[in-house]
């Protein structure tokens, strides 16, 4: 491979947020919870990042016209969907354009639909806006995730009901929604009068086999009803440096703009040349992360079906995280998350994203093989300890 994707930083003196935590955190025992990589930068935008601590002044900076047709661009090749910069509004992270959205296009105590086990910031950002939130659990048969459509078009036509916060690709399950699921929850949601916050951070690590559908682009009726939330953080391991690209339907945009300016001014000046940089310089990068994922999740998948049937994997369609069903571990919430760290495992518990996630666990896949390897083994050691007891 072109680039590393192999070495093993070492974060534990970085004030890194998924390391910081966990005692002993070292290159022998690293924690595979928060999503973020554990992967060196894309070398193209350390050296964009250099080249602009030599020549810029750190003043206060707006987005230049380069900036977005990085953005714009990148949509359109990656996604087929055709974006004008003044659909754009700027915030330092995802979940704060969800915050803005929220606020723009519902009134205090009308209700948010989300779609459980879900990121668990959606609870929180409906929550401190002063909304409620309308659970619409998602049906699991076997290892297949499906949105209960019954139950959300019942939720959907409650006057009180306004907005749906979607995640497409689904954090933590890993699903990509087709297109056909998409337009139906186009229709429930046209038919009801609901406005679809669509949270597509994931959107460009999608799995070999699999098609990402912009929510937004199934018709022109949901480019009119959806905003949709992306970012190069995920794609290329940038949350550090905060910057969130919200498309918003015209007639919303002017809005959640002023919403977003009056409460986060403008970015920082590094997300600027690292977000223009990623999309225009980095492709080839992100083909090669692709490719690592695939093979980390295949290698986890096998490794626990042929050694620890107790735990069911679910092959994410997208996203570099895996979902486990550790139920068959016979332990309680509080017992599962006690067995994973007491064996150097420090995952995201499944209860952590809401009712349905009880007795699961999500890994991230980001990382080194050999990571993996010493995260399986002592998995599989544990395990073992648990059988003879």
């Amino acid at each position: 491979m072109k680039y590393d994707f192999h070495s093993i930083p070492d974060r534990s003196n970085s004030g890194s947020a998924k390391w910081r935590p966990v005692p002993g955190a070292s290159p022998e025992l690293v924690p595979l919870s928060v999503a973020d990589m554990e992967f060196p930068t894309a070398p193209a935008i350390v050296d964009a990042l250099k080249h602009l601590l030599d020549t810029a002044i750190l003043g206060y900076t707006k987005a230049t016209p380069a900036y977005f047709e990085a953005v714009c661009g990148w949509m359109e090749r990656h996604h087929q969907f055709h974006v004008d910069p003044e659909q754009i509004v700027l915030t330092p992270g995802v979940v704060q354009g969800l915050g803005c959205l929220i606020d723009t296009v519902t009134k205090p105590n009308e209700q948010v639909v989300i779609m459980n086990p879900v990121y668990y910031p959606f609870d929180r950002v409906i929550l401190e806006h002063d909304r409620q939130i309308a659970y619409c659990p998602l049906k699991l048969e076997g290892i297949d995730y499906s949105i209960d459509f019954d139950l959300f078009e019942r939720l959907a036509a409650q006057k009180e009901v306004t907005a749906l916060l979607f995640c497409n690709p689904h954090n933590p399950i890993g699903r990509v929604w087709t297109r056909a699921e998409l337009e139906h929850l186009v229709e429930i949601c046209h038919k009801n009068g609901l406005f679809i916050i669509s949270d597509e951070i994931h959107n460009d690590l999608i799995m070999p086999g699999y098609t990402h559908t912009v929510t937004a682009t199934v018709s022109q009726i949901a480019s009119e009803i959806c905003a949709v939330c992306t970012a190069p953080s995920k794609t290329f391991n940038l949350a550090g440096v905060q910057c969130s690209n919200i498309i918003v339907p015209h007639q919303y945009a002017e809005a959640v703009r002023a919403r977003a300016k009056q409460l986060y001014g403008m970015l920082n000046i590094f997300a600027y040349t690292a977000c223009t940089t990623a999309y225009n310089q980095c492709e080839d990068w992100m083909e090669e992360l692709l490719q690592v994922v695939y093979e980390n999740g295949l290698y986890v998948q096998n490794f626990i079906k042929e050694h620890i049937p107790e735990i069911t994997v679910i092959p994410p369609q997208g996203t570099y995280l895996q979902w486990w069903d550790c139920r068959g571990l016979g332990l309680s919430t509080q017992e599962q998350e006690q067995f994973m760290h007491d064996a150097g495992l420090w995952l995201d518990e499944g209860y952590i994203f809401g009712q349905g996630g009880e007795g699961f666990a999500r890994i991230n896949l980001a990382c080194s093989r050999i990571t993996l390897e010493r995260t399986m083994q002592r998995l599989l050691d544990a395990v073992i300890k648990l059988r003879n007891r």
